[in-house]
């Protein structure tokens, strides 16, 4: 799954961390700050 720029802006930050991964090695983690 591609990790767009659309898709990093729109994650809303949840009680707990998140990751968002590609599937080829890129991750981005949402902190519950909303700091990624």
């Amino acid at each position: 799954m591609a990790l767009s720029d659309v898709k990093c802006r729109n994650t809303r930050p949840a009680s707990k961390l998140q990751k968002l991964s590609d599937g080829g090695g890129l991750q981005l983690w949402v902190q519950p700050s909303g700091t990624r």
